[in-house]
This record gives C-alpha cells, structure tokens and sequence, in this order.
C-alpha cells in the first residue's frame, strides 16, 4: 500500500499526444525470433474450389470454410448436403435445362465399398459409407433420364428420391416429366438377364389404355434396374382403409365395379393381373379407382395357366387353384371378392401377415371362406359368386357387370 501511495495517480496524457512505447524488456541490439514454418509437407495442394453464388457465397472479408478436414488420401471429406461449400448453387444451376444435372465424382474411403442405390436417402446413404469428394459435388435430389417408344418419342424424366411405396418387386418414387407433369415411377432391381423380358412385358402393358387401368408412359433400364413410368395417384385402396376402416355401402359399389371395368379390359386382352389388392388399387383425386403394378400380371398363355412361371401373387388374396398351379382369369376374380370383404368390414379376410401362415391356410381350406355378417343379400350374392370354391364356377369379370345387382345400381 505504501508503494502505491508513492507511485501517486497515473499520468494524464495530452489530447494530440501519441501514446507511450510499451516497455522493451529485451537486451538491446536485439533481434525478434524468425516466425516459426510450418512442417514440409508431401501432401500435392487442394484443388481451388469453385465460385460461389447466392446464400452460399461469402461475404466480403468472411473466407469460406471447408467441409472437414483433409483426410489422408488428400480428398476432402465432404458430407452429400446441399449446404456444403462446395455445391455448385448459383445462377448457372438456375439456368441448367431441366434434368441437366451436374456429373458426380465420388469414392468410398470405407473399406466396404457400398455402392451408391438411386432412390437413397442422403441419410441412408451417408451410413451405409463415408464418401470423400474429389471434385465439386451438387447433392441434387434428382436424377434425368430418358425413355424413347414409336409412339411418343424421346421423353426427358427427372426421379425424385420421394418414396411412394414400396413392395417384392420394388420401390416407387415421385417423379416429374420435362413439362411439369408428376408421375410414379417404379425401380425394378432385376438380374440384367431378365431385362429384355421384362422389358418386353412393360411395353405390352404400356399398350393397355382404360379409365381403370393406371397409365404406364414409358420405361428404361438404368444400370440394373428397369424404370416404369405410371400415371400419378393420389393414394391407395389400402390406406384408405388402414385410415378409415369399413367404407360405406355407396363408395364400395362404386369402386368395385371400377375394380370389375378394369379387370373386364384386362380379361378382354388376355391378360391376367394375379395380384388384386387393396395395395394395387389406386384412388385418383377424382375418386377414380385404377388397377396398378403389374409386376406379377402375365398374357394368358399355355405356360401361365399352368403356372409353370412359379406361384406370383399376395397369399391371402390368393385363389386356392393357384397352389395346385392353376392360374387363369377366374383367380383374379376370386381376389376381386377378397377385397370386396375388406371394404366392408374393415379388416382383411384372412388376418395374418405371414405369408407362410397363409399359404398354409389357403392349402387347408375345402370350401369358401365364410362372408362378413350383417351385408346386404345383394353384397351377399356378388360375394358368394367371387368365392365359388371352384374356379369354373365363377363368374367372369363381364358376367358381373352384366347382371349382378351389386354393380347395378351405380355407373361408374
């Protein structure tokens, strides 16, 4: 304390003044150390990466920041976002031709190698491997291809990564044509042997062209797998049913006898669908029910009604001839009348979901399934027709339309 009394108050320098050198403890004559240098590195330097525009450009005076730090092999590891640095995003992508996008460079730093599926997820994909970049990488949520038939020429399609659903023979995504118009399109992940045949299918089925049949528009194959192109649908039978359980009595005569239009046209070509499902029903925004997926459907041929192509189709709408290799028009009907009974209790006729279970069920059954309680007596009738135990007793698609008083009663 005493100290600091001596020292008095600190001096008060003049306005205009230039402030006091701070204090040299060095030795004089001395000279400051030379700046330390960074460690000789081997390692070649990292490419410039590109201008950027918009939200992702820095500011003036703000230097960009890279995504991660190098990784050994000299790439930088970068994580398949739109919001990293080195995505190309500026006026130049605004003005690309749609479906132009820019070219992916990539390797996989994990030991497995997973390969890269379209249609994944930036998350599913970022864990299935760690992905270094070695150029500028644009992680668009699209990828272009095209699709070129006799009768519409070449046609330009983007594949979003929206899932639409998903079954056994694929996935279907979101998808958009060059002039703005949404579809689905359904990736078939094939063995590139079976290519030209299913190929051949889906143009066949292509040719097809009913109110109640969804409109296929085209197809390619992209690698390994074989793109089908299909009118959009707003949702499904199924999950109309999963939301609302039993329907009403106006909406199950309307859409059953859509159902029946579409397997008439199909019948009418030869062509058995072998999959009527809830699931395989779309529901247009139109309150249009359309047959869909025709992964399973097949021409009416000596080998396919004897089932030497294998068993195809969803258990428990199975018709029971179909274990004993019998396939044929009839069993589309029978599926026809399983799905009927679903519409009006709510609950699939046949409740287990293993598929196993079921078959074994359908390989017991010696008589027809018994119907919902409480259905009207001409519910009843069409249903009693559907389920005939016997396939040479059912009616067909046309018979039902022309006189069964459930699907007379409303036009579609």
């Amino acid at each position: 304390p005493e100290a600091v009394l001596r020292a008095g108050p600190p001096a008060v320098q003049s306005p205009g003044a230039d402030p006091p050198p701070p204090p040299n403890h060095s030795p004089p004559h001395s000279q400051p150390p030379p700046p330390e240098q960074p460690p000789v590195s081997n390692r070649p330097p990292p490419p410039t990466p590109p201008a950027l525009h918009g939200p992702l450009a820095s500011q003036p005076g703000e230097a960009a920041q890279p995504c991660e730090p190098a990784i050994p092999n000299g790439s930088a590891k970068c994580d398949p976002l739109p919001h990293c640095p080195t995505s190309d995003a500026g006026p130049e992508h605004a003005q690309r031709p749609f479906g132009e996008l820019p070219r992916q460079s990539f390797e996989f730093a994990s030991p497995t190698d997973a390969p890269f599926e379209w249609g994944m997820s930036d998350a599913s994909f970022r864990s299935a491997s760690d992905i270094s970049c070695r150029t500028a990488f644009d992680a668009a949520p699209a990828f272009e291809f095209e699709t070129e038939l006799p009768s519409t020429g070449t046609k330009r399609w983007l594949c979003s990564t929206t899932k639409l659903g998903s079954g056994g023979f694929g996935a279907v995504y979101l998808g958009m044509h060059d002039e703005g118009t949404l579809v689905a399109i359904k990736q078939l992940q094939i063995n590139p042997a079976q290519n030209a045949q299913l190929l051949t299918e889906v143009k066949m089925l292509a040719k097809l062209s009913h109110p109640n049949i969804v409109a296929y528009l085209g197809s390619a194959v992209v690698g390994s797998k074989i793109l089908v192109i299909m009118e959009y649908a707003c949702t499904t039978l199924a999950k109309v049913l999963l939301n609302f359980g039993k329907l009403p009595l106006a909406s199950i005569k309307r859409y059953t006898r859509q159902v029946t239009c579409g397997l008439r046209y199909l019948h009418k070509h030869r062509v058995v669908h072998r999959d009527v499902k809830p699931q395989n029903i779309l529901i247009a925004q139109s309150d249009v029910c359309k047959l869909s997926d025709f992964g399973t459907a097949s021409i009416l041929t000596t080998s396919a009604q004897n089932g030497r192509d294998g068993l195809m189709g969803t258990p428990q709408y199975m018709a029971p001839e179909m274990l004993r290799g019998r396939v044929g028009m009839p069993a589309d009907v029978w599926a026809l009348g399983i799905t009927v009974t679903e519409m009006l209790s709510g609950q699939p006729l046949m409740e287990t979901t293993n598929p196993a279970a079921a078959l074994y069920r359908l390989g017991q059954m010696k008589e027809a399934p018994p119907l919902p309680a409480g259905v009207s007596e001409e519910t009843r009738d069409f249903l009693t027709a559907c389920l005939q135990f016997d396939p040479d007793q059912r009616p067909t698609a046309q018979d039902l339309l022309n006189s069964a008083p459930l699907l007379q009663t409303h036009r579609a």
